[in-house]
């Protein structure tokens, strides 16, 4: 006797895209704390400096990005940005060796910019970057970079770079990088 299969109707169910809580945050709110405290007892030891100098400047804010912290400095009128450049090694000394980045200016903003590495560095979490891209058809080649000083996403279109070097020192994170290109990839298409 011969034996017949049967045939059974195979069903495509329609893909969806993993969803983003597979992954985690990695910002903790004790290194934000952290960070900020420290920016308002920077703010302090910098507008002692430029006030002991008799600069006629002071720090009017500040923006904490995940590795650095812009102090936005503001001139007093007639005073030209190019005096804080004197007192760049002044203030480093006063905030306990730090290097400190002078930015006389700043662009959209009416302040110049001094830069000071973070008491801690905030990990910036793939989830986070992923979630924070633009959504639609037209950006699904989209990949997350990191974020700026002013702690917003960067990210570029992958079909704008058809060749990309990553490169960087001995456990800088290259190999990472390249992980979370392909998960967002992944996870986007």
């Amino acid at each position: 006797a011969e034996f017949e299969a049967e045939e059974i109707p195979f069903e495509r169910k329609p893909y969806t895209n993993p969803s983003s809580t597979l992954l985690e945050y990695h910002e903790a709110e004790t290194d934000i704390s952290a960070n900020n405290e420290s920016c308002v007892a920077r703010t302090e030891i910098i507008n002692t400096t430029l006030n002991n100098f008799g600069v006629g400047a002071q720090v009017v804010g500040y923006t904490i990005g995940p590795s650095v912290t812009r102090f936005d400095i503001k001139m007093n009128p007639g005073v030209s940005v190019s005096i804080i450049n004197r007192y760049i090694d002044d203030i480093s000394v006063d905030l306990r060796g730090l290097l400190v980045r002078y930015e006389p200016i700043v662009y959209g903003k009416a302040t110049s910019g001094l830069e000071v590495p973070n008491e801690i560095r905030t990990n910036v979490g793939l989830r986070e970057a992923i979630e924070k891209l633009p959504q639609g058809d037209k950006y699904l080649r989209y990949i997350p970079f990191g974020k700026n000083i002013s702690g917003e996403l960067v990210s570029a279109d992958l079909s704008d770079a058809p060749h990309m070097l990553v490169s960087g020192t001995t456990g800088s994170g290259k190999t990472i990088f390249i992980h979370s290109v392909l998960i967002t990839l992944l996870m986007r298409n």
